[in-house]
């Protein structure tokens, strides 16, 4: 993975690093650049664009958080497809928030770049509730 400050010219197919522009020109984090949205950023005064080119072996970070969040499967809550590198979990039924403190450590674990937050344990939910990202 190449992450840079690319010349604008050379950022096509890159992954944007940062949200960028201003109103409708706006570009989020993410956004794979197509030629359309460079001329867009270039004519909001861009030369420059913060961003990441993959290698060949390369998960996306999407890809990445989906793998991550499936390996958290449960009865008890449901995993939203990632976006922007992030996969939020969610109570699936009523009750009690219960944080397996080793799941948690070995998951903070893998790689410092890797970040997992959830609920205090034994925290009381409803479902629908954002117990973990």
């Amino acid at each position: 993975m190449i992450f840079d400050r690319f010349p604008i010219h050379q950022a096509e197919g890159t992954i944007l690093a940062h949200s960028l522009g201003v109103g409708a020109q706006r570009r989020r984090k993410g956004t794979i650049l197509t030629s359309l949205d460079i001329e867009a950023l270039q004519t909001l005064g861009y030369t420059h664009l913060p961003a990441t080119r993959l290698d060949a072996n390369d998960l996306s970070e999407d890809d990445a958080a989906d793998l991550v969040a499936g390996a958290l499967k449960s009865d008890h809550f449901y995993v939203s497809k990632a976006s922007t590198g992030r996969a939020n979990i969610y109570a699936s039924v009523d009750g009690m928030f219960v944080a397996q403190a080793g799941t948690v450590d070995r998951l903070k674990e893998v790689d410092p770049g890797l970040t997992f937050c959830c609920l205090a344990n034994r925290k009381p939910v409803k479902r629908g509730d954002l117990v973990g990202t």
